[in-house]
């Protein structure tokens, strides 16, 4: 892996970690809400803004990356194979979650939320395409 491609991923790996955690700790909050409903509404919107700010790094992380495929400084093959997996796995499998998520909490996640995620899996596809 070049050193670019190689510190994209890893910077990409941890922030799709997190967002996974993200999105874990909200179902959670979820479940135990439907056991004792004395949770706080606060708890679960702080959740949602921090998914927000994740969404919107790895939004930003994605640009980059295209930005880097497209100056030619990454190129598709086995030293971006990583890059490779880790947006497969947002576009096909942290969307799905996330999007179900969304839906479960519409009273909180506006329609800007599903556009957002809408927009990082075609960016995710996107690199996905080029690196093809």
């Amino acid at each position: 892996m070049t050193g670019e491609a190689n510190v994209l991923a890893q910077l990409l790996s941890m922030k799709l970690e997190e967002h996974l955690r993200a999105v874990e700790s909200i179902e959670e909050m979820i479940k135990e809400a439907t056991v004792d409903p004395g949770g706080t509404v606060s708890e679960l919107r702080d959740s949602l803004n921090r998914l927000r700010s994740l969404r919107r790094a790895l939004i930003s992380d994605a640009e980059r990356i295209i930005a880097s495929i497209e100056e030619g400084r990454i190129q598709a093959g086995p030293e971006s194979e990583a890059l490779y997996a880790l947006a497969g796995y947002y576009a096909e499998a942290a969307y799905h979650s996330e999007v179900r998520l969304l839906k479960r909490l519409a009273e909180y996640a506006g329609s800007r939320d599903l556009e957002e995620a809408s927009r990082l899996r075609e960016l995710f596809y996107e690199i996905l395409n080029r690196l093809e």
